[in-house]
């Protein structure tokens, strides 16, 4: 008598099921956005402070590992992701508690490029998204937040390669590099970068240089298209499903 061949295809596939659930955490986009909001609405009631710092690279260590988390779709991205993130982490921290300008600056780069990695993912999922939801609605304020964080990371560089680009109100001078960019310049870049981006344009901060003038025009026209086209699309989106549900409960 034959026995019968019991066949592991159903386990096969529970396994990939299981593996794509792992890679496909909810909520992962609340994290992001909840990571970012604790930098902007925290950090600055610590600036002057001694520990304005460390809290500084708290919240972007935050921010790193929250992206990592959000943008983890498939094993490639979590690759990426932890490849350009991780160095950048352990840079930061060894400039933080030893001081060497070159690895700060490389960290700081690393973790530009991480971010436009980070944002050219995020966004990819909103625009694909064909149902809103909470998780989409997040994922599209996380990519824009992150620009904003990209272009004041962009203004930053832009100050210490070529001093004067900006015109910015006097406060301490610090002694090294790292202090420089880190503690004193890349908060003021952050506020600088969202006023740009949402075309308030208080003045306080304003750019010089030939090149800062045109990243700022880019970045306020990025912020309004951003409005205009995604949130429009989202906003749109949730009309027509609801209309269809309304539609379907009669």
């Amino acid at each position: 008598m034959d026995t019968p061949q019991i066949s592991n295809q159903p386990l096969a596939i529970s396994i990939r099921r299981s593996s794509s659930a792992r890679l496909h955490l909810p909520g992962r986009f609340s994290v992001l956005l909840v990571a970012m909001l604790l930098l902007f609405v925290v950090q600055p009631f610590f600036e002057g402070h001694w520990l304005a710092t460390s809290l500084l690279n708290i919240f972007m260590s935050g921010i790193l590992l929250a992206s990592v988390y959000a943008i983890s779709n498939t094993k490639r991205d979590l690759f990426v992701a932890c490849i350009l993130a991780f160095p950048a982490l352990l840079g930061r921290w060894f400039s933080h508690f030893a001081s060497h300008p070159l690895i700060f600056f490389a960290s700081s780069v690393l973790i530009f490029l991480f971010l436009l990695f980070a944002v050219q993912i995020i966004l990819r999922h909103a625009v694909k998204a064909r149902r809103v939801t909470a998780d989409t609605i997040s994922a599209a304020l996380c990519a824009y937040l992150l620009i904003g964080l990209i272009w004041a990371i962009l203004y930053t560089f832009m100050e210490f390669l070529h001093p004067g680009s900006f015109t910015l109100p006097p406060g301490p001078s610090f002694s090294t590099t790292e202090d420089w960019l880190l503690y004193f310049h890349f908060p003021r870049f952050v506020y600088y970068s969202f006023v740009t981006l949402t075309s308030t344009g208080f003045g306080d901060i304003t750019p010089l240089a030939g090149p800062a003038r045109s990243f700022s025009m880019l970045e306020a026209i990025i912020g309004q298209f951003y409005l205009a086209v995604l949130i429009s699309r989202l906003v749109g989106l949730h009309i027509v499903h609801s209309l269809e549900e309304r539609a379907s409960s009669k």
